[in-house]
């Protein structure tokens, strides 16, 4: 699994418990949320949400990036660059560009009357109106088993299992 999956996951379960509204979001980190990515005991990497008011909306940005390297050469680069715009709490529009280890992946994404259109590298598509967008800082995204998938402009279908709850250490030392 790529450390930027497992990385992902790790936000969502410590963003369950720290947001409740993206109005919110920007009061709690003055406009910005910025992580360091570990494998290990090792940085590898950082993720930065930073939010904006524009007007009525509410304009989030997401930088992501990544770099494993073993000595001198590197063995995996993830670059993601992110977008959102939201307003009255509902996705106005998404666009990102990805460097997946040399891969490249755009979308851009606009909600419309019919639904939220969808342009990708490979292809256009209609999705729901209400998605709910794969950059996990967002608490809404539990309770959705629809997620927009940001990197590839797909819809994905989440099937959701019980687990153990772990706790989770914040640089602060605090666990929760």
């Amino acid at each position: 699994m790529p450390p930027w999956r497992l990385f992902s996951a790790s936000v969502l379960i410590a963003g369950a418990f720290l947001l409740t509204s993206p109005a919110m979001s920007m009061e709690l980190y003055d406009g910005k949320l910025a992580f360091d990515v570990m494998r290990g005991d090792k940085p590898i990497g950082r993720h930065v949400i930073t939010f904006r008011e524009v007007g009525d909306e509410t304009h989030v940005d997401i930088e992501v990036s990544l770099q494993v390297k073993f000595g001198f050469l590197t063995v995996f680069r993830y670059d993601h660059s992110n977008r959102e715009v939201w307003r009255d709490g509902r996705l106005v529009s998404v666009t990102t560009d990805t460097d997946d280890n040399g891969k490249p992946f755009e979308v851009r994404a606009e909600n419309k009357v019919d639904g939220f259109h969808v342009q990708t590298l490979a292809e256009e598509s209609v999705l729901p109106i209400a998605v709910i967008p794969t950059s996990y800082w967002n608490p809404e995204i539990l309770k959705n088993l629809s997620w927009f998938d940001t990197q590839r402009g797909i819809l994905l279908e989440i099937d959701l299992e019980e687990g153990a709850i772990e706790p989770v250490v914040l640089a602060s030392g605090q666990s929760i």
